[in-house]
Order: C-alpha cells, then sequence, then structure tokens
C-alpha cells in the first residue's frame, strides 16, 4: 500500500510547551488533531459502478475494488493514447509521401480542379485526416470572429457537402505552405516520423500495469524534490533564525521558524495482506501483497 505524505508547519508552540505537548498521550498528532480513527466493522460503500451498496469487510476490499476500476481506466487511457500516436504516424507518413510525389511531378496540384485533385488523392490511398476540432460545428460566434479576420477574403464559392467534407480530410496537405514542400522538410518530417514511430511501438509494448507503476514512479519522485526544497528552506530559515537570536539585545522576528521545531511525520499502518510497494533490483515499483 503506497501512502502519500501531507507535510506542512505550524508555528504555534515552542520551549516548554512544545515538550509538553509532545510528551502528553498522543503527541503532536492529537494536540494539533492530524490522526484519527475509523471503525471498520460496518462499512457500507457504493460499488465500483456507483450503482449499488456494498458491504466491505477489510479496508483491503476497497483497495482491491479501487485496483480493478483504476487498471480499467489505465487500459482505456493507453488505447487512446495508441490512437493518438497513429493517427501522428498517419499524417507524417502521408506528408512525406505528398511532397515526394509534388517534387517528383507524379502529383501536380496547380492549377487543377478540386474535385478532380481530391479525386487522385483518393484514387492514389492518402488517407483522409478530420481533426477533431473540425468536426465540431460552428457557432454563430465562431463564424463571426472568422469573418472579422479577414474581412477582405472572397466569398466561399458553394460546393456539394460531400466535397467540402472531402476536402476537409485532405486540408492538411493541400494547406502546406509552399517552402514545405522541399528536400529539406521530408527530411525534417522523417526524422519526426521515425520518432513518433518508435514511441508508438514502446507504447503498444508497455503493459497496462507498467504505465501505472511509472506514474506513481514520477509522482515519488516529484515528492522527493518537493521534501528536499521544503528541507532546505527550512535549514535556510532557522541558520537565519540563529543568526537573529545572536544579536545582542535583539529578540527573533514573530513568525520565523526556529531550529528548535520539531516534525510530527503521519503514519498509515495497513491491514494484513496489504499490497505493499517495494522496489526491484532495477530501481522501479513494483507491488506484491
Amino acid at each position: 500500500m503506497i501512502c502519500a505524505q501531507v507535510s506542512f508547519t505550524v508555528t504555534a508552540l515552542s520551549g516548554a510547551k512544545l515538550d509538553e505537548a509532545e510528551k502528553a498521550p498522543g503527541g503532536l498528532l492529537k494536540k494539533f488533531k492530524l490522526e484519527s480513527s475509523m471503525a471498520t466493522s460496518n462499512m457500507n460503500f457504493f460499488d465500483s459502478g456507483g450503482v449499488a451498496i456494498e458491504r466491505y469487510s477489510t479496508p483491503f476490499d476497497i483497495c482491491k475494488a479501487f485496483y480493478k476500476v483504476r487498471l480499467e481506466t489505465y487500459a482505456k487511457r493507453k488505447a487512446h493514447l495508441v490512437k493518438q500516436k497513429k493517427g501522428q504516424v498517419n499524417v507524417l507518413r502521408n506528408k512525406v509521401r505528398f511532397i515526394l510525389a509534388v517534387l517528383s511531378e507524379e502529383l501536380v496540384v496547380h492549377n487543377r480542379k478540386k474535385a478532380e485533385l481530391l479525386a487522385q488523392l483518393v484514387e492514389d490511398g492518402y488517407d483522409a485526416v478530420i481533426p477533431e476540432s473540425a468536426k465540431k460545428p460552428k457557432t454563430a460566434a465562431n463564424a463571426d470572429d472568422d469573418a472579422s479576420d479577414d474581412e477582405e477574403a472572397p466569398k466561399a464559392v458553394e460546393e456539394p457537402d460531400d466535397l467540402r467534407t472531402l476536402a476537409k480530410g485532405y486540408d492538411y496537405l493541400l494547406s502546406m505552405r509552399l517552402w514545405a514542400l522541399t528536400r529539406e522538410r521530408v527530411d525534417a518530417l522523417r526524422g519526426e516520423l521515425s520518432e513518433k514511430d518508435a514511441e508508438l511501438r514502446t507504447l503498444q509494448a508497455t503493459a497496462t500495469t507498467d504505465l501505472w507503476l511509472t506514474d506513481l514512479q514520477a509522482l515519488e519522485e516529484q515528492l522527493d524534490i518537493d521534501d528536499a526544497k521544503r528541507e532546505a528552506g527550512e535549514a535556510d530559515a532557522a541558520k537565519k533564525a540563529k543568526a537573529h537570536a545572536s544579536k545582542k539585545g535583539k529578540k527573533v522576528r514573530r513568525g520565523v521558524p526556529v531550529s528548535v521545531g520539531r516534525r510530527a511525520a503521519t503514519r498509515v499502518i495497513p491491514s494484513a495482506g496489504a499490497l505493499v510497494a517495494t522496489r526491484d533490483p532495477a530501481g522501479r515499483l513494483e507491488a506484491s501483497p
């Protein structure tokens, strides 16, 4: 079981009062009401589907129910990421092929009718790609914004709906500037294509559980960075407080942390059979009962 730590600093007690609170039953945790108990003999919550009330015998049963839902969500996330990467690879592959065809004059785009050009793209096997933003119908406000951006733009020619939809699918190719139709641009796109293709293969080979553990690893590393910054700040504040206190006849400014402070670390004691996060020889997180 992985337990997150919440850190904060309270400046309220010092000297004898701090010692007294620390030695009292429950210590500082009870003094500041940071510790509480919860009965586990009658735990009734909505089930993972949020439909029926289910009774959980132990806290670990709740963790197991959460684990199932969370893992299913990561499976959906992976499927979405794979679909997204495939789309990016597909667009780059089509762009490279399109530019090479234009440079070799295999495909002529100038001085041709729109319907004729689109028909050739379909016949040659180029994929039509319509971005999500283009699928949403434009509101009146958005239409007014587009009109104000280019007041001198000529009025659009009336086109059949099927031709207009097909044109949107190939806009990512036909809207490229002339400067993009160069050998240098092809080389740059090939490099980007190779990179995205490698990312796709890595993602497809990654298990769903590994995606989850990778996120937990990143979270743990960020928490370590935050803890290090906080400790550095505390050390700097204590140093400044000591320098102020050493000056004869001057008191330490109110609110400045002093070196006699105590740190109260909260803890969660898992029940028997709880999952425990450990590290393998490579330093990666792994869960074990």
